[in-house]
């Protein structure tokens, strides 16, 4: 009974962790991806003055088009970027919630409902 308490202790901290690196990197990534996409507002921004200096105008309405572009694939990858997380975290917790339950059903005697009970 004490190696399954110490089983699942072990389990929920290595399920903490887990899910504190997700959410980490997730935040890092979704973090990059908006600075990223910030810099290219700047940067289209930049082009836009210099070219609406020099009068150009057809030139200018692509650079708005390109930067809008840009930036709503930007907000599509920080979307998928906090789906992924979101799959990620609740894939870790269910993970963590089986084993969790399959420690307390063998510590009772009891077959799993989703998985055969370990020798």
């Amino acid at each position: 009974m004490h190696t399954t308490i110490e089983q699942v202790v072990t389990s929920d901290e290595a399920a903490r962790k887990t899910v504190t690196h997700a959410r980490r990197e997730a935040k890092a990534m979704v973090e990059k991806a908006r600075q990223e996409a910030e810099a290219m507002v700047r940067a289209g921004h930049d082009r836009l003055t210099r070219i609406e200096r020099t009068g150009i105008r057809p030139i200018v309405m692509e650079a708005e088009q390109r930067a809008a572009e840009k930036l709503a694939r930007a907000e599509r990858h920080i979307q998928q970027l906090q789906h992924a997380v979101a799959e990620r975290t609740d894939r870790i917790l269910a993970n963590f919630m089986d084993l969790l339950l399959d420690g307390r059903e063998e510590s009772s005697g009891m077959t799993g409902r989703h998985s055969p009970r370990r020798s």
